[in-house]
């Protein structure tokens, strides 16, 4: 900041730039241009409902795989939704790991197992293009 300010005591003193344009240039542009990232991956959510075989999946974790960089995955709450934070736009492949079995030995529900496919980004068969801003996506599993 303080040299934005010597830049502009040195325009102000050699004359050609009034005291209001100087402050626009330096003090407004730039924070009109911090809002001009069109989409960054900072402000893309995608959140959702996994279900398996028509019921939401108990748990396990979510990852989105976009064409460059990388992945980005999330945990899948009791009742099967998820939420994904600072995901760039564009097309990304989806893995989806099961919740596992219990560590609590009074459970007596089967442990859900997926498809050993679903694990794996590149086989699973679930694609999605991520837009600017926060959306929806369902996702469906079946056996």
């Amino acid at each position: 900041m303080a040299c934005s300010r010597l830049r502009l005591a040195a325009v102000v003193r050699n004359g050609g730039v009034t005291r209001v344009a100087a402050i626009f240039l330096l003090g407004v542009l730039p924070l009109l241009l911090l809002g001009c990232g069109g989409g960054g991956a900072a402000s893309n959510v995608v959140s959702g409902v996994v279900t398996f075989n028509g019921a939401p999946l108990p748990g396990g974790t979510v990852m989105f795989v976009p064409a460059s960089g990388a992945p980005i995955s999330s945990i899948i709450e009791a009742d099967g939704t998820y939420r994904v934070v600072n995901i760039p736009t564009g097309a990304v492949k989806i893995g989806v790991v099961g919740p596992g079995r219990s560590s609590n030995p009074a459970e007596t529900k089967a442990p859900v197992v997926l498809p050993p496919r679903y694990s794996d980004p590149a086989q699973s068969g679930l694609t999605y293009t991520v837009k600017p801003g926060t959306q929806k996506y369902d996702i469906a599993l079946t056996p």
